[in-house]
């Protein structure tokens, strides 16, 4: 077969030569270079406020780690939706009509609302990457050990599993939420099969 020619630009693909593809040599003809490539993982984890340092990051493989939280950033964002206008509301309910101390910041694998007036005291949600905290996120998850795991630690493993789960997030938090109340337990303890991969010390996605 001789193949077949044509041209994209100044690109020249040959169909028969595809069989011997070489991606080094392909990205070299549009000028792309191993500098390029993790200069733009870079600048795609710094917009996402992601982190590749082997402990917050599930996919910690270079550009490929950066694709990954895209692509969870974009499959989980109903839920980031939802929790982002919860956040916004307490916010904008602290600067109206309480003591303004409510703060938006990101951080962590997503946007933080802390000092939301929306919780309870001592308590967080996250929805997608949005987080939301009745106080710091460095507070810890057990007052009794101050030292332990923080609400910010424990809250990005519902992050992880939002970006893993999108859309089925909040239906697997609300059955396993039931089946655990059913069970005669809390269901936002860490008996909910959701809770106890992130009440662990450390704290993980999934128990």
């Amino acid at each position: 077969m001789d193949g077949i020619d044509f041209d994209v630009g100044n690109f020249d693909y040959n169909a028969q030569a595809m069989i011997d593809f070489d991606m080094d040599s392909a990205l070299a003809e549009f000028g792309v270079n191993d500098t390029m490539l993790n200069e733009t993982a870079a600048l795609m984890d710094d917009a996402l406020g992601a982190s590749i340092d082997g402990q917050n990051d599930p996919l910690n493989f270079g550009l490929f780690s950066s694709i990954g939280n895209a692509l969870g950033s974009l499959w989980g964002s109903g839920n980031t939706a939802i929790g982002a206008i919860i956040g916004l509301a307490g916010f904008a309910y602290s600067h109206v009509f309480g003591d303004g101390e409510a703060t938006i910041r990101f951080g962590n694998g997503g946007i933080m609302f802390e000092n939301n007036p929306f919780m309870q005291p001592g308590s967080a949600l996250t929805l997608g990457q949005a987080q939301i905290y009745f106080g710091s996120s460095t507070d810890p998850v057990n007052p009794n050990n101050p030292n332990g795991p923080t609400l910010a630690d424990h809250e990005l493993q519902h992050t992880i599993q939002s970006s893993l789960l999108g859309p089925f997030f909040l239906p697997a938090y609300g059955l396993g939420a039931l089946i655990t109340f059913l069970g005669g337990y809390n269901p936002l303890g860490p008996s909910n099969p959701l809770e106890e991969g992130p009440y662990d010390d450390p704290p993980s996605p999934f128990g």
